[in-house]
């Protein structure tokens, strides 16, 4: 299987990338031996990016620095028997890697239907300089791990939170972490929360924040905490009167803490419920909008800007819906179709990435002339389009779960998906 990072240039497109489609240019990147590999993509203002995806028992990441060409691949060190990989840059270039690997406690027989066990966490740093930092173990062999949030600051200060549990989530109502200084180095494991989750973290002002779900009489709440001096401070009220149980909660947070949250409740309406989002910036009030009362199904996508416009997706009656809001200005109550040419089909996976000017770039799996795509388009804050494009067209594609998206600092979105059999992992570039 072949990972084609496809990279999509506005205009003409670079002859050195070769393949282009509706105006997007397609770099092949990499391979995989799985058809169905988990893969994760991030991005800096300055136009580094990084991706990595599991294949061959590993991780293996690509990189691109100052808006050219994805490099070729190398292997991550202490990565062996890899999955899941997460990424995250500062503005830096510097790139925290974050993954599970299988510690071989238990290796279930072929004839049952158990699981293997289990998947602990590991962790490095890739430097601007492309050195690898010390590959870091966070959690104890025999555990699994569920990661809540993570994050690197511009200083080269990472944190981690997640929850031990099984294969189906968390075990436990203990949200857990580790933190480290400028060199990298993580601290001890600390309590962040208990009878809560970790939604999502960030660095504000050189300390992490974590915002967190909780119960609160009937209903759930969510809340905020920092830590300082070595300890977490006491949770800030954020929201209240959520429901008690949810068919998707998410939420992400940029580098300035300002956060956005989407949720659509579980009434047993099996998945008819509306759909909600909230945006707030740092340390302010979360301002909550219905964006729907009957989505379609599936997943909804979030994703927040650099400056505070963030962006909710969603599979809607005529194709895939968009709403962007910003923390000065809510997510307005009539959500636009994401292309102007919707064919109606069913919306597979969402990609989505917000620049610091509120254009929101969005990849869907969907149909172009009754062939199963993957679909890109970028929207401005005016609603007009650019870039409608077909980026790959036939069967077996995905977009992973957390989606694969970002923008570079020159104003070009990129995307990432697989392809078949021939796993086509695409940069797609657009000005």
């Amino acid at each position: 299987m072949v990972f084609t990072i496809a990279v999509a240039i506005a205009a003409a497109g670079s002859a050195a990338e070769g393949l282009t489609a509706d105006g997007w240019t397609v770099q092949h990147v990499g391979r995989s031996n799985s058809d169905y590999t988990h893969f994760a993509l991030t991005g800096n203002q300055r136009g580094d990016a990084v991706l990595a995806w599991a294949t061959r028992g590993d991780i293996r990441v690509a990189v691109a620095r100052q808006g050219r060409s994805f490099g070729r691949p190398v292997i991550v060190p202490g990565s062996r028997d890899g999955s899941d990989p997460r990424v995250a840059m500062n503005a830096r270039g510097d790139a925290v890697l974050l993954w599970s690997y299988f510690d071989h406690t238990y290796v279930a027989p072929p004839e049952t239907r158990d699981s293997d066990c289990c998947y602990p966490l590991r962790v490095t740093i890739l430097d601007r300089r492309g050195h690898f930092r010390r590959v870091q173990t966070l959690t104890r062999k025999g555990t699994d791990a569920w990661v809540g949030g993570y994050a690197l600051d511009g200083t080269g200060r990472m944190g981690i939170m997640w929850c031990n549990g099984d294969e189906w989530g968390c075990t436990t109502s203990v949200f857990f972490g580790r933190f480290s200084g400028r060199g990298g180095r993580l601290g001890r494991r600390t309590v962040v929360a208990r009878n809560a989750g970790g939604l999502a973290l960030a660095y504000v002002q050189g300390r992490p924040r974590a915002l967190l779900a909780g119960p609160r009489g009937r209903y759930t709440a969510l809340f905020e905490t920092t830590r300082a001096h070595g300890r977490w401070g006491p949770r800030t009220l954020v929201a209240q009167g959520l429901p008690a149980y949810f068919w998707t909660l998410t939420a992400v947070a940029n580098a300035s803490g300002d956060e956005a949250v989407v949720w659509q409740p579980d009434y047993n309406a099996y998945g008819e419920e509306p759909l909600y989002a909230g945006i707030r910036e740092a340390g302010g009030r979360l301002s909550i909008k219905r964006l729907t009362q009957h989505p379609r199904g599936g997943t909804p996508a979030i994703a927040i800007g650099p400056t505070g416009w963030a962006a909710v997706a969603w599979p809607g009656q005529a194709g895939l819906r968009l709403s962007v809001g910003s923390t000065y200005h809510r997510f307005p109550t009539a959500p636009y179709l994401a292309a102007s040419r919707p064919d109606g089909g069913s919306v597979g996976g969402i990609e989505l990435a917000v620049d610091r000017s509120g254009r929101v770039a969005v990849g869907w799996e969907g149909r172009r002339d009754r062939r199963p795509a993957i679909l890109g388009v970028i929207r401005t804050l005016d609603g007009h389009e650019t870039h409608l494009g077909r980026l790959a067209s036939g069967f077996d594609m995905h977009i992973p779960d957390l989606g694969a998206a970002t923008f570079d600092g020159h104003g070009r979105a990129i995307f990432a998906w697989q392809h078949g059999l021939r796993l086509d992992i695409a940069r797609t570039v657009a000005r």
